[in-house]
């Protein structure tokens, strides 16, 4: 699993758990129980008392930030990744952030669901947005440095800018010297400019049409015997190590390989679309090697016999062309050997696939 995704799951569980230690009383019981505890040794002993622009920095505070922002350093894993990957694996770790700046509009009634004071709830406030906007500049910076030009006619790139420059002008005005002579005013416009960043990174991100439509992985099983496979015949597949959710999910799959004799290993030709197939696809293109342990069921279904026939017409679209593949190979060895009646045959697909 990628580890944004981890990192989403983690910060959306600790949201759940506030929800759940607010909403049930043995919850609440525990922490009236800890709380003097954790008061006395880390929310009321500081370190860095009041002073103009900082402070006052509790031990709980400074600890909850380093533990923060190092777990998002971490997930950036620049120790084996490309610039270029730790790019946008920063423009996600930024959406993931901002999730919490957009929950609810008024910060009060998010205290009040989480069971916290409206201080703490504007402290996350601030770290959340303050983390989001070094996220969204490292991304602009690593993704204009990486390309060799950033078109800004592109609708992409231009609010690409647009975003980053709002959640720039959303710091900067944030600043005690802007916010404090006319705090309505800093409101309306830290709310318009939240607004209008959301709005450009929706449209900076990717959508459908961006992705080919059709994008095909080509899986190779050894098998540690041969096993017989007849052409049209499909299998059940179980891959539990490719991500946080994949052994749950098993899926049908045709066989595209095929030999007149017990095979010991099998091809599969995979669409990838979501869930499973995504994440192998994920794989593919990161050139990850792979190596898992996968067990499948089958094989499944009846294959269609092509002895006795003159003329063959087959139709497909979209992937389902792979599953012509075994009976091609097979009339070709037929050919062959002699062995089929029918003339060469026909296939037609509705659409290309790669």
């Amino acid at each position: 699993m990628d580890t944004s995704t981890i990192y989403a799951i983690v910060v959306g569980g600790s949201f759940c758990l506030l929800l759940l230690m607010n909403g049930f009383p043995l919850f609440a019981r525990l922490i009236r129980y800890l709380a003097p505890l954790v008061s006395q040794h880390l929310v009321y002993c500081n370190v860095l008392n009041r002073h103009r622009l900082l402070g006052p920095w509790t031990r709980a505070g400074v600890m909850m930030q380093l533990i923060y922002f190092a777990g998002n350093a971490c997930c950036l894993r620049f120790w084996d990744t490309t610039a270029s990957q730790a790019g946008l694996r920063a423009g996600t770790l930024a959406v993931i952030n901002m999730i919490p700046l957009f929950a609810i509009p008024y910060l009060g009634s998010l205290a009040h669901l989480l069971g916290v004071t409206l201080g703490t709830t504007r402290q996350i406030h601030r770290s959340a947005g303050v983390m989001a906007a070094v996220l969204t500049m490292f991304h602009v910076l690593i993704m204009m440095a990486s390309q060799s030009s950033f078109p800004l006619s592109q609708p992409k790139n231009m609010f690409a800018v647009i975003g980053a420059s709002s959640v720039s002008f959303i710091v900067l005005l944030s600043v005690s010297l802007f916010r404090r002579p006319s705090y309505e005013t800093y409101l309306r416009t830290h709310q318009a400019l939240a607004a209008l960043a959301a709005y450009s990174i929706w449209q900076h991100l990717p959508s459908k049409k961006d992705f080919p439509a059709r994008i095909s992985v080509r899986i190779r099983i050894q098998l540690q015997k041969p096993l017989d496979i007849k052409a049209g015949q499909a299998i059940n597949l179980w891959i539990p190590s490719v991500s946080f959710w994949s052994f749950l999910q098993s899926h049908p799959f045709v066989v595209i390989s095929w030999a007149n004799k017990p095979q010991d290993h099998i091809n599969l030709f995979i669409g990838a679309r979501r869930s499973l197939t995504r994440e192998l696809l994920y794989h593919a293109k990161s050139e990850h090697t792979m190596n898992p342990w996968v067990l499948f069921s089958g094989p499944y279904g009846k294959s269609v016999p092509m002895e006795n026939c003159e003329n063959i017409l087959m139709v497909a679209s979209d992937f389902g062309i792979a599953a012509h593949l075994p009976y091609l190979k097979q009339l070709i060895h037929g050919y062959k050997a002699r062995g089929l009646r029918s003339s060469y045959p026909s296939s037609m697909a509705g659409s290309r696939y790669r």
